[in-house]
């Protein structure tokens, strides 16, 4: 059963949750601001800035996968990462260059950047561990948040974008699994 949040407010839940720990808040995420004022901007702003950030985080914890992981299945799913999110963000990009209202600018949030650290310190089983329980979580957080946007997202390109992007995150997560 699927329960629709309003864009907004599942865009700053995946924006924080999905990259964050247990226990941190949606408040500790920096905001990002959209270029113009309204309504159909800010969503389809918010939208961008989630996506975005978290394909970079995913590129970057799967670089990271590649060199640190303890299993060949880390390291390969590493590398489906970074060369998937890439072309995610290529996608995004063509998405976004179709509405002048938005920007692309990848930013890590503090929460991505704090996961990041722990995967640096991490090596072998428990970079394995660790990285495994992150892709999983943020995955299912991306899941939701292209499939409500691909069901109910203002902007026609992204929408597109996120109906075109979620089975390939779906693959991900079920992939992700099978590493923990």
């Amino acid at each position: 059963m699927q329960h629709r949040i309003p864009l907004l407010a599942l865009s700053a839940l995946a924006l924080s949750a999905c990259n964050s720990s247990p226990g941190e808040t949606a408040d500790q995420a920096p905001a990002q601001t959209p270029s113009k004022g309204s309504a159909s901007a800010v969503a389809g702003q918010q939208f961008v800035d989630t996506v975005s950030a978290s394909d970079l985080y995913e590129t970057e914890a799967g670089e990271l996968a590649k060199a640190n992981g303890g299993s060949r299945a880390v390291k390969d799913f590493g590398a489906m990462m970074v060369k998937d999110h890439a072309g995610s963000t290529a996608s995004l990009k063509t998405a976004v260059a179709a509405n002048p209202d938005l920007m692309l600018t990848p930013q890590l949030t503090s929460d991505q950047q704090a996961k990041l650290d722990q995967l640096k310190q991490a090596k072998g089983a428990a970079f394995d561990d660790l990285y495994a329980a992150q892709q999983v979580g943020a995955h299912e957080e991306a899941l939701g948040l292209l499939e409500d946007y691909a069901t109910s997202g203002t902007d026609p390109a992204l929408r597109e974008f996120a109906g075109k992007a979620a089975p390939t995150v779906e693959r991900h997560l079920d992939a992700a699994r099978k590493l923990s």
